[in-house]
């Protein structure tokens, strides 16, 4: 049982809807259903929530709310499609040229829209993948910053090629880390071989630390459900290795926080029994997107300055743009992430 009294009236509406629980007449009742969309989309969550949303029977007693729903879905269901074509579309032609690949921050416990799709391959096969991609009408832009190639093919998803992970032009990860136990896994109906749990778990944690600063909640329900299968010692001895394990244990105790804040008992707290990790304390009422606080931010560039012996100005003069922005749309507008969905089309 969730304890929705420690979240914001419409985080509570989120949750209770996504995990399954029986909407009450008083959610209905005079509630800003734009705003609630929209919010769900800063959670990465809208299609999920339009789904469930679609099965309450109060929905077709509200006004235009079935109606406005079922556009979400179709839209929805259009933009599943372009990513099952896309993921199509690599595995047949990096497997005709026998080139190992992952498809890797893609599988999670919800359907969601994604942006793009993210392919790791080894260093040795990259440029060949590249060759092979332009070859398909593919226009590719190189990301420095990331060390990455961005891939565009017309009527597919976004192709972000990978042979390691940087965030702030530097490494988090060993490669060998990356490739261990790497699994069969279904993506969109698609056969492709995805990261272990430890892997992806811990690839989903760097971006949001050093890319997002908030953690929607698609990514905290993924994060929490799967903690019990993740291997925490090849995870510290990595934060160790590459300089982030600071930014790291912090993260687990606001994870922690937020977790207790909303169930009974904590999985992740369970599963770091091993490790000298306490729970934050945060204050309710906890609103979803959760933006990180500013003084763990500073704290996670500083950690990257003593590493790097650098300062990344463009990275910390984005996050402050962007948690102004943040605040000043009230939560509805997060960092990096646009919304898949034209609210505009909707009628009330």
């Amino acid at each position: 049982m969730i304890k929705t009294e420690n979240l914001t009236n419409e985080s509570q509406i989120l949750f209770k809807c996504l995990l399954g629980y029986k909407l009450n007449q008083s959610d209905f009742k005079n509630q800003e259903w734009q705003r609630l969309f929209k919010l769900a989309s800063a959670n990465r969550v809208l299609y999920s929530l339009a789904k469930n949303l679609s099965q309450a029977k109060k929905a077709s007693q509200t006004p235009y709310l079935k109606k406005n729903i079922n556009q979400i879905l179709v839209e929805g269901d259009k933009r599943l499609d372009k990513l099952k074509k896309t993921l199509r579309l690599v595995k047949k032609v990096l497997t005709k040229a026998k080139i190992s690949f992952l498809i890797v921050k893609t599988e999670k416990t919800l359907s969601y829209i994604t942006f793009d799709l993210d392919v790791l391959v080894h260093p040795k096969d990259f440029k060949k993948a590249e060759e092979l991609m332009r070859m398909s009408e593919a226009r590719i832009n190189e990301y420095q910053p990331k060390d990455q190639s961005d891939i565009y093919i017309p009527g597919l998803e976004r192709i972000d090629l990978h042979k390691h992970f940087y965030w702030h032009s530097s490494p988090f990860l060993d490669q060998k880390f990356l490739w261990q136990d790497y699994r069969e896994s279904q993506i969109e109906g698609v056969k492709c071989l995805v990261p272990s749990k430890t892997v992806d778990w811990t690839l989903t944690v760097l971006n949001l630390l050093y890319e997002r600063y908030y953690i929607p909640l698609l990514e905290f329900l993924y994060l929490v459900e799967n903690s019990s299968e993740v291997e925490f010692a090849k995870v510290f001895k990595q934060a160790e290795k590459h300089g982030w394990i600071e930014a790291f244990k912090e993260f687990l105790e606001i994870l922690i926080g937020l977790e207790r804040l909303m169930f009974p008992k904590s999985r992740l707290e369970q599963a770091l029994s091993k490790q000298n990790i306490l729970a934050k304390a945060i204050p309710p009422p906890v609103r979803f997107p959760f933006i990180f606080p500013t003084i763990f931010t500073i704290k996670i560039f500083w950690e990257r300055i003593k590493r790097q012996r650098r300062l990344d100005l463009y990275q910390l003069a984005y996050y402050f743009f962007a948690k102004s922005r943040f605040y000043l749309t009230k939560g509805t507008r997060v960092p990096v992430y646009g919304d898949w969905f034209e609210f505009n089309k909707l009628k009330w």
